[in-house]
């Protein structure tokens, strides 16, 4: 086992590498049990990858990104709780957006990075 996982031994924990409990949390699932309930997943499950006891599998993360609506990667980039709490917002607001619109804003986007990065260059 490499020591990069988030999979310990047993009768071992460690933190884990991705955010769950913070988009749990954040979306609005304060219990474990309920966020289980609601995404029709096992509580057990969901106990265990919180809690760094077993790894975030690619299809159960891929199965609990689509229900909390988000992109997969964000479960392990982005902490809506901490420093990613804009990020996530950015988020949720792409994913409400009506699909045409979608390449306007991105226009936009890449726009307001362009011109930050000139600001900063001179």
């Amino acid at each position: 086992m490499s020591s990069d996982t988030n999979q310990p031994g047993p009768g071992t924990s460690s933190h884990p590498d991705h955010f769950l409990a913070e988009w749990r949390v954040y979306r609005g699932y304060d219990s474990q049990r309920g966020f289980a309930k609601a995404a029709d997943v096992s509580h057990y499950k969901v106990s265990r990858v919180e809690n760094g006891e077993t790894e975030l599998r690619p299809g159960f993360a891929k199965k609990l990104a689509s229900f909390l609506r988000i992109p997969m990667a964000a479960l392990f980039t982005v902490n809506p709780l901490g420093e990613g709490r804009v990020d996530a917002e950015m988020i949720d607001a792409i994913a409400d957006m009506d699909a045409r619109d979608k390449p306007a804003a991105l226009r936009m986007l890449r726009s307001l990075s362009k011109s930050r990065g000139t600001d900063q260059a001179g």
